[in-house]
């Protein structure tokens, strides 16, 4: 079709959109739990390729999804917890600079900080 082309502005988002399913698949259908959660991570890395193209002002609201993605798998998976907590750990600390001037930062900051500490282990045990 000559002269239609197809608007990829919000790829990134469509990719986190199926990674949320094959997420909320692993409740459904446990049978196919490993499956999912691999497919779910494909996704949320083509996620992650979309978001380094764009400006980084525009990223915020994506990097806020991946994360969660992200924090989300760890709960599941059996095997990758830390790799995947690890993952929504940078994912929101590379967020944290876009956050401005909302209110939202001091909550973003403990929420990184409670992350860290429940997550990834305490801060003061080393």
């Amino acid at each position: 079709m000559k002269g239609t082309s197809r608007n990829t502005s919000h790829d990134g988002f469509l990719y986190q959109q199926i990674a949320m399913i094959y997420i909320a698949k692993v409740y459904k259908k446990p049978a196919t739990r490993d499956e999912s959660i691999r497919q779910a991570r494909l996704n949320l890395e083509r996620s992650v390729d979309f978001v380094n193209k764009r400006e980084p002002e525009d990223n915020s609201l994506y990097l806020d999804g991946i994360g969660g993605a992200y924090e989300i798998l760890g709960d599941l998976s059996e095997t990758n917890k830390c790799e995947f907590y690890e993952k929504a750990k940078d994912t929101f600390v590379r967020q944290l600079p876009l956050i401005k001037g909302t209110p939202t930062l001091p909550m973003a900051k403990l929420y990184l900080w409670s992350l860290s500490v429940l997550r990834l282990g305490s801060i003061w045990s080393e």
